[in-house]
Order: C-alpha cells, then sequence, then structure tokens
C-alpha cells in the first residue's frame, strides 16, 4: 500500500483449523475493515526452503497461511493526523489480530513502524543471529532503519536528529 499508514500481522493456518478460531479471526477482521482499509496476501512458504534456518525471514513465516495488512491513508499536509492514525492502527485496530495471534510475527515491509516488540515480531528467533552479523559488517551502526536490526541502539530525538543510546 503506497501512501498509506500501515500496520499488519502474519495469520496462522491453525486460526482456520476450527470453528472458534476461525470465528475469532473473522471478528477480528469485521471489527477492523469496519474501521479501515484492510488487505490480505495468501501464501504458502512452509516448505520453500530447505534449511528455513538458514534465511533472515521471520521462522513464523512457515505456518503462516496469510498476511493481513491495515492501512490509512497517509495526509502529506498533517503530521498530527498521520500520527493519530498510526496510533489508532497500533493500540486500537491490530490488537485485535494481536490477541489471537500470540508470539506472532509480522512482514516487516507491511508492519507498523510502532510495532511493539519489533524485534521478536519482524525477525523471529533469528534477531540475535541477525543482530550479530550487523555488527560484523557494520560495526559503526551507520545504516540505519526504525525497525531494522540494531536499530535499538539509537534514539530519535523530537527535532529528527539520531543519537546512540
Amino acid at each position: 500500500m503506497s501512501g498509506y499508514n500501515t500496520g499488519g500481522r502474519l495469520i496462522p493456518r491453525e486460526l482456520v483449523e476450527d470453528d472458534a478460531s476461525t470465528e475469532a479471526l473473522v471478528g477480528a477482521i469485521r471489527s477492523i475493515a469496519s474501521r479501515a482499509i484492510m488487505s490480505g496476501v495468501a501464501f504458502n512458504v512452509s516448505h520453500a526452503v530447505s534449511a528455513p534456518d538458514e534465511v533472515a525471514a521471520n521462522p513464523y513465516f512457515r505456518k503462516t497461511i496469510f498476511s493481513a495488512v491495515v492501512g490509512a491513508p497517509i495526509d502529506y499536509t498533517d503530521w498530527a493526523a498521520n500520527q493519530a492514525t498510526q496510533n489508532s492502527m497500533t493500540l486500537d485496530l491490530l490488537p485485535a489480530l494481536n490477541s489471537i495471534t500470540p508470539n506472532g510475527g509480522v512482514y516487516l515491509n507491511e508492519a507498523g513502524y510502532q510495532a511493539p516488540d519489533f524485534a521478536r515480531t519482524f525477525y523471529g528467533g533469528h534477531y540475535k543471529r541477525l543482530l550479530a552479523i550487523k555488527q560484523k559488517y557494520d560495526p559503526d551502526g551507520i545504516l540505519y532503519a526504525k525497525t531494522a536490526v540494531g536499530s535499538e541502539s539509537w534514539e530519535q530525538r523530537l527535532d529528527g536528529r539520531l543519537c546512540t543510546v
């Protein structure tokens, strides 16, 4: 979704394996879709690579049936409105999916920048290894993105400056 504030959640196959879980998923989707734009991308990568622990993708992908994405248009003239929208996604809309996918994950490119516990939800059990690789090839931490591996070593000040923690 280009031009949108986004947030998302990977939805595991197990949520469509029994009636109660399916009803919880449908209820969460209806609740969110009644208040925001929502899309999903279905896929099956459970056997996509022979050695899943040798790739950077969150291991949660292997059990995912689709990636749910929530979006709201960006207002390029009103930063406060954009922040309020992102807060609503993070604090009001996505918890409906988070609650039925405990210890779940998100797809990095469609996740909100305020996603709680980004290291676990974006990278899963691979985070420590990815951090070691980043420290080896970028020991000064020059390569930065808000939710990228190693970003917890930085703090963005209100004036936009990045400072080490």
